[in-house]
């Protein structure tokens, strides 16, 4: 192999790896930048019940990830956990209501 065909081996390589190596790094930030919610989403995907601040969580670390990756499923994912404080809400404020209603005085 001639100096000149090694070297051409080798700024093929390196353009390779720089090719793959930009190509990466913005998954590997939106993955970092997903990691506080994960273990949010597996509640909520295993039905149980998580607060507002962990829903909170849950979006931020969502739409952190956006910044970096176009992936639809960061949207789902944000579009869930809206639904469910949106859901948290209206069961707070039915409580909220009914209870104001037993308190009311001249109820019979």
């Amino acid at each position: 192999m001639s100096g000149r065909s090694a070297l051409g081996w080798g700024i093929l390589f390196a353009g390779l790896a720089a090719f793959l190596l930009a190509a990466g790094v913005p998954r590997l930030l939106a993955a970092l930048a997903m990691l506080p919610g994960d273990p949010v989403l597996a509640e909520v995907e295993d039905g149980k019940t998580v607060d507002a601040t962990a829903l909170a969580l849950l979006i931020d670390s969502r739409r952190e990830a956006r910044r970096y990756v176009a992936d639809p499923r960061l949207n789902t994912d944000i579009a869930l956990a809206e639904l469910l404080q949106v859901d948290q809400q209206a069961t707070h404020d039915k409580i909220a209501h009914d209870a104001a209603l037993i308190a009311r005085p001249g109820r019979h």
